[in-house]
């Protein structure tokens, strides 16, 4: 499997795990179909929120999950454009991403430790 054939979905499964063996907490909202067949996430407040907030004992992680090919929306840039200008580590992370390191690392740096 090359990096322009994961999904978004199994980025999400993998980086889940990753969470899970560094004892992360981790949070997700899963979109639901409605009953025409839409995809929404209820939420409150303002749409685009990062799809992933990682916490570790020595930092927080704001994710948003995209293929490869895969933009973040304007309401999405506008929340990550915003954690970041707050001090936050907001950023995009991609199937590229996972396959370099970047996403392993960047959970080791905040984790409680293996498992």
């Amino acid at each position: 499997m090359t990096t322009t054939t994961v999904t978004e979905d199994q980025l999400l499964a993998a980086v889940l795990d990753i969470c899970k063996y560094r004892r992360c907490l981790v949070h997700h909202c899963r979109p639901a179909r409605t009953a025409s067949g839409n995809w929404v996430t209820p939420i409150q407040g303002d749409a685009g929120f990062c799809d992933l907030v990682i916490a570790g004992d020595h930092g927080v992680l704001f994710r948003e999950l995209k293929s490869q090919r895969g933009q973040p929306s304007p309401g999405q840039r506008g929340w990550l454009d915003t954690l970041v200008q707050a001090g936050a580590d907001a950023a995009v992370w991609k199937p590229s991403d996972l396959a370099s390191g970047l996403v392993l690392a960047e959970i080791d740096a905040i984790s409680r430790g293996a498992a």
